[in-house]
């Protein structure tokens, strides 16, 4: 090699070094492993997907899962329980490379993946499910509109309740009402003096309810099923005062004639594993909405759309 191809040959050389470095720098040390898979062909051998959040989703998560694994047979799933909040530190903790929540991580949660990752969390909405307020078979049954719902929220109760069960607020769902409703959720000692009782889970909610007919109970439609033969209802709820009552169905849930839903959302890290990018991808792809439509789930993307007509030209 002369010595001029040798001197831009170095040259060259340290540019790609100091390229590396500044972005060593700036976005952290790569992942050496998941290189390594690749490198020596093992990564579609040895690939594992640890999802987190189970609990807040199973008749959900677990077939959306099972058809992914048939598009990736190679591919080894692990489900762990738990909720919104527990979701979150398995993610943040890299014990999960995807975590199912009720709720989008907050401003603090982000800024703690951007320290550990030089990145925020990826989180995109899965599906839509139903706040859904639970009283005895045959007690009442009267509509509620949403200010009584906020309400039952902030004091315990309303008309036909005199308590509330909700479930540990740990899996989120207590926070996804407060902000469909605008309102800010009471921490545990003002919960408990307004007469606000939380239970490990919606079927302890459910049993409580069935237990205590003058009480009201908070689930979501993902983790508990209304069945028309159980010894619960759900009750209906009124977007406005003159809002027609409305129960949480599917269809109402799509028009929006139901006004109390929430989202389930599915993270990755963004400098997570490959295999977590790639789950997260699939399920807000057209073929994951469909598989969430085949659940009986409302997929996120489906959601009604006003339509506006008018004679006058836009922008006027």
């Amino acid at each position: 090699m002369g010595l001029r191809r040798r001197t831009w040959f170095l040259i060259r050389l340290a540019i790609y070094v100091a390229v590396i470095a500044v972005l060593f720098l700036a976005r952290g040390a790569p992942d050496w492993r998941a290189i390594g898979r690749l490198v020596t062909g093992k990564a579609a051998v040895e690939s594992v997907l640890t999802i987190a959040g189970l609990d807040l989703a199973p008749e959900l998560i677990a077939p959306l899962v099972e058809h992914y694994r048939r598009d990736y047979p190679k591919l080894t799933v692990t489900l762990n329980p738990g909720g919104t909040n527990r979701a979150l530190e398995d993610l943040l903790n890299r014990r999960a490379d995807v975590a199912f929540l009720y709720r989008p991580p907050t401003v603090a949660e982000q800024a703690l993946f951007k320290t550990i990752d030089g990145d925020t969390a990826v989180v995109v909405p899965v599906a839509i499910g139903a706040v859904a307020l639970l009283t005895a078979a045959g007690g009442e049954s009267a509509a509620l509109d949403t200010a009584a719902v906020r309400r039952l929220l902030g004091t315990g109760r309303a008309a036909g309740c005199e308590r509330l069960y909700v479930p540990d607020p740990n899996d989120g769902l207590w926070e996804a009402a407060h902000e469909r409703l605008g309102a800010a959720p009471l921490d545990d000692a003002a919960a408990a003096a307004a007469g606000v009782v939380f239970l490990a889970d919606a079927a302890a909610v459910a049993n409580a309810v069935v237990a205590d007919p003058r009480a009201c109970g908070l689930v979501s439609s993902f983790s508990l099923r209304l069945a028309a033969d159980s010894p619960y209802v759900a009750r209906p709820v009124r977007g406005g005062l003159a809002g027609a009552p409305a129960h949480p169905t599917y269809a109402n849930l799509v028009t929006g004639s139901y006004p109390l839903y929430h989202w389930l959302y599915a993270a990755c890290r963004g400098r997570g594993g490959i295999e977590g990018a790639k789950f997260v991808t699939h399920l807000a792809s057209a073929r994951g909405q469909r598989q969430v439509r085949r659940t009986g789930a409302v997929p996120a993307q489906q959601v009604a759309r006003e339509i506006v007509v008018t004679r006058e030209p836009p922008g006027d």
